[in-house]
């Protein structure tokens, strides 16, 4: 009875070291017998490691890219050029140069042109509150800017 019990054991050992083994790679396993403690045998415990392919990933921007691309973000803000905005292709700088372009113009229509809701909900929000006009503020979407906004631009 012993012995299988040491059986059971030893595969259930052998089964966490496989789960453990296919989980993180190959890796060096230290073991003692039970009929030498003090000894301890190094033991390289081979695993099938299964390959994970990976999804595949866009390219990050480049320092020059980026370089480029924050040149051109600051140009079209600079100038005041709403059409240097929408040629850009970051979506989100997009968004924020338009913002700024129409807080710089004061000119809410610009704020039509935000695709992204919390920038487009600022935008009417800085709007509103400049011009004192609370009908801007009916085309916030996000309760707490509006209900700011309401209180602000009165």
């Amino acid at each position: 009875m012993p012995a299988m019990k040491k059986l059971v054991f030893a595969a259930a050992v052998m089964s966490v070291i496989l789960v453990l083994g296919c989980i993180s790679g190959p890796e060096e396993i230290t073991s003692t017998s039970a009929k030498s403690a003090a000894t301890s045998v190094k033991k390289v415990v081979p695993t099938t490691v299964k390959k994970v392919v990976k999804p595949a990933v866009k390219k990050k921007a480049t320092p020059t890219t980026l370089k480029k691309t924050v040149q051109e973000f600051r140009n079209a803000v600079k100038a005041g050029d709403v059409s240097g905005c929408e040629k850009l292709t970051d979506k989100r700088l997009k968004d924020i140069c338009i913002r700024d372009l129409a807080i710089q113009k004061k000119d809410a229509s610009l704020c039509d042109k935000i695709g992204t809701a919390s920038l487009k909900d600022i935008c009417y929000y800085r709007q509103a509150t400049t011009k004192k006009d609370k009908t801007l503020c009916a085309k916030i979407t996000t309760p707490p800017i509006k209900k700011a906004c309401e209180i602000k631009a009165a």
